[in-house]
Formats: structure tokens, C-alpha cells, sequence
């Protein structure tokens, strides 16, 4: 639970960072590629996090990356901070939350959606026409492929579950035949 608390802090601390709320979304894929980048090297992640080498050392050469690949000043100096306190294996939380708290403060809600296979560009905007006009606020897509829905699709946003995958129906209607007295 401290990790999550300690997470949460930072991630605040970078909301609270971007000065133009114009720049979150930015900012936010910007972290969202770093996150991926630690998942598919992890041995980045545990070189730059080494007690092997010191953090100022190890923050100077990310800054200088960081400038290097076009990266926001402000998530490059955030970088850094996390480097320093040893926080950088925090990444990953750290980006969840971050984009919890920059759809919070622009209005949005993102949902992510299971679907048995890939939905088509027309399928996505007419999904988040219709998610946006469910919840009253503009919606963010996280498209989760998963065959074995069967069919249709399972959306959860918030504490709310749409399930209207081919799946829970054959669920339910077994639970009906199995509950139904017989004659």
C-alpha cells in the first residue's frame, strides 16, 4: 500500500508540474512510452535503478537522453527527481495514475473495453459516441482484445461493468435452464 500512496504522490506531483493543461495528454504518452519501454527492457529499468551507480550520475545521463529524444522538459526533469529517490521502478503505477488524474481534470473517463477481435475505426467512434453520451463525459478508449468473450464486448469505466459479451450471456442462460423447475 505505500508504493500505491508513494505512486500517487508523484503522479500528482507531475499533474501539478505541467503548467499548460493543453500539454497532459502530451506528457501522459510520453510517460505511457517510457512505462513500455521499462516493460520491454526490463534490464533498463534494473541498470538505471542499480545501487551499483549513483543516482545524480544516473539522472545527468537520463537528462541528457531525455533531451536528446524531444522529450517535455517537465517530464524529463520528473524523470530525474524519480532517479534520485530511487523511485523510477514506481513507473508504471506512477503512468496509471497520472492518466487517471489528467482525464479527471479534463473532464474525461476512460473505459476499457474487452471485444472478442479488433474493432474498426468506424467501430471505435461510434463506441465512444455512445460510451460518451452513457456516462456524460467525453470518453478515452483502452481496446483489450480477448477471444475468448466469444462475441460482443465487456466496458468498464469507473466502478461501472457493461458486459454484453456473447460469453456472460450463454452464462446466464445456463444459470435459467439450471434454475428452472422441471416439469
Amino acid at each position: 500500500m505505500r508504493s500505491d500512496a508513494l505512486a500517487r504522490r508523484y503522479a500528482k506531483g507531475l499533474i501539478l508540474a505541467v503548467a499548460d493543461p493543453a500539454q497532459l495528454d502530451r506528457i501522459g504518452e510520453e510517460l505511457a512510452l517510457i512505462r513500455q519501454t521499462f516493460q520491454d527492457e526490463p534490464d533498463l529499468l534494473q541498470a538505471l535503478t542499480s545501487p551499483q551507480y549513483q543516482p545524480a550520475a544516473v539522472a545527468a545521463a537520463l537528462l541528457e537522453r531525455a533531451d536528446a529524444a524531444a522529450l517535455s522538459p517537465v517530464l524529463a526533469r520528473f524523470l530525474a527527481v524519480l532517479v534520485q529517490r530511487r523511485r523510477l521502478p514506481l513507473i508504471s503505477r506512477i503512468t496509471e495514475l497520472y492518466q487517471q488524474l489528467a482525464d479527471e481534470a479534463q473532464g474525461r473517463i476512460t473505459a476499457e473495453v474487452q471485444t472478442a477481435g479488433p474493432l474498426t475505426p468506424d467501430q471505435q467512434q461510434a463506441l465512444t459516441r455512445n460510451l460518451t453520451g452513457v456516462f456524460g463525459r467525453r470518453v478515452r478508449l483502452n481496446i483489450v482484445v480477448e477471444p475468448e468473450l466469444l462475441g460482443g464486448m465487456v466496458t468498464r469505466a469507473g466502478s461501472v461493468v457493461l458486459d454484453g459479451s456473447l460469453r456472460n450471456q450463454l452464462q446466464r442462460l445456463q444459470s435459467f435452464i439450471r434454475e428452472r423447475p422441471s416439469e
